[in-house]
C-alpha cells in the first residue's frame, strides 16, 4: 500500500487499539509496496512488547515487502541475531528479494 492509501492504513493500524486489529491488517500487505509512514509504523510495530505484534510485522509486513527499503532491510539484518531460528529463517527469506542493489542485493 503506497502513496496516501499506505498513509491511511498506517493511521488505521496505530489507531488500532488492539494489537489483534492491527496484526489482521498486516496479514493483508503480503507483498505489496509501502508507503514510508505505513513502512514506519510496521517498523515500529516490529519493537512493540507485543509478541505477536512483533511476529506479524516481521512475518507478514516487513520480510514479504517487494521493493525494501534500508530500514528495513537493517531490521531484517538485526532479526540475523535473533536465537529464535523461525526469526532468523523469516529475516533469511525476507532478505533474499526486494534488497535494493545499493543496500546489497
Amino acid at each position: 500500500m503506497s502513496g496516501s492509501s499506505g498513509d491511511v492504513v498506517a493511521e488505521v493500524i496505530a489507531g488500532a487499539g488492539d494489537p489483534r486489529h492491527a496484526e489482521k491488517i498486516i496479514k493483508g500487505m503480503w507483498g505489496g509496496h509501502l508507503s514510508k509512514k505505513l513502512e514506519n509504523t510496521i517498523l515500529q510495530m516490529s519493537r512493540s512488547d507485543d509478541r505477536e505484534l512483533r511476529h506479524a510485522s516481521r512475518y507478514y509486513g516487513l520480510s514479504p515487502v517487494s521493493s525494501k527499503s534500508r530500514e528495513v532491510t537493517e531490521r531484517l539484518l538485526e532479526y540475523l541475531s535473533d536465537s529464535d531460528l523461525s526469526t532468523f529463517r523469516r529475516a533469511q527469506w525476507g532478505l533474499g528479494h526486494g534488497v535494493q542493489a545499493e543496500d546489497g542485493s
